[in-house]
């Protein structure tokens, strides 16, 4: 499983998680900055396996 990727992956998450809650819809907002964190949090306890 590739960690880094998953890492990287969080980030437009968590960005586009801001745009939707500024703009668009709350709720869908704070649901996309959670996979966001979570895949950061997946990603970044796994630091040793990049």
């Amino acid at each position: 499983m590739n960690y880094k990727a998953i890492f990287a992956a969080g980030i437009p998450f968590i960005g586009a998680g801001i745009v939707f809650m500024t703009s668009v819809n709350k709720s869908i907002g704070v649901a996309l900055i959670g996979i966001g964190g979570m895949f950061m949090i997946i990603g970044g306890k796994n630091k040793d396996k990049w």
